[in-house]
């Protein structure tokens, strides 16, 4: 995969999720393994805290991270939720008719950060 960077995020809520300590980071690197960019926050803690909304968080700081740097290559992107990369692949999230692309219609937090992620791929294609 010549010329291709790379984008690694995580997120984690601890010592207990949900309700713990939200933090996040992410790793950009180009093909030959140098770092590019790196990052990591601490998101907020207690009430609606979450594992989820740690992982969206860490992607979206990679995202946006990345489309500063103003690279014009292909990006393949890393994370170990599911969830989230279900989610913004838009494998997961569409309406039973298939028409319509609504992530996580129960969870407005987490609606959000997707559609934010979303709107970012879509300005940077």
């Amino acid at each position: 995969m010549k010329d291709i960077i790379t984008l690694h995020f995580d997120g984690a809520c601890e010592p207990f999720n949900p309700g713990g300590v939200a933090g996040c980071g992410f790793i950009i690197k180009d093909n030959n393994g140098k770092i590019l960019k790196k990052g990591s926050k601490i998101i907020g803690s207690g009430k609606g805290m979450t594992n989820n909304i740690a992982e969206y968080n860490g992607l979206l700081e990679g995202v946006k991270s990345f489309l500063e740097l103003k690279i014009s290559k292909k990006i393949m992107i890393y994370g170990d939720s599911g969830m989230v990369c279900r989610t913004i692949s838009k494998e997961w999230g569409w309406n039973k008719k298939k028409t319509q692309w609504i992530p996580h219609k129960k969870y407005p937090e987490l609606q959000k950060l997707a559609e934010k992620i979303s709107e970012r791929n879509a300005a940077s294609s």
